[in-house]
């Protein structure tokens, strides 16, 4: 089954895609954007910065802007997984630090924080 595309209505800067039961591979390639993976069935091997790692049914995986990398079942095997890939932050959340990380003003909401 082909991998399709959504867009969430309230999450202008987030685009989704939804593969099930794919057998689709992929070369080496990477993304303008920040993308989380999560596996929802099968397995797959990440090929990500030189290194190999087996992934599975319930494994999240986050993946940095311009990382090259390729996720592909084994031979003769399919998968089903979800991604996101994020645009940008939002017009709320500030850029990231120079190390990467993320500052945020407030809690988002409905989270828990102790600060």
């Amino acid at each position: 089954m082909p991998a399709t595309f959504f867009h969430p209505s309230k999450l202008l800067f987030v685009e989704g895609r939804l593969a099930s039961d794919s057998a689709a591979c992929y070369r080496p390639h990477s993304h303008p954007t920040f993308s989380i993976g999560c596996v929802d069935a099968g397995s797959s091997t990440l090929s990500l910065e030189g290194r190999k790692l087996r992934l599975r049914a319930g494994d999240v995986v986050l993946i940095n802007a311009g990382m090259v990398h390729s996720c592909n079942p084994r031979p003769g095997r399919s998968w089903s997984y979800r991604m996101l890939y994020f645009d940008r932050l939002g017009s709320d959340c500030p850029p990231p630090t120079s190390n990467g990380e993320l500052r945020f003003a407030a809690p988002a909401p409905g989270s828990r924080s102790t600060r």
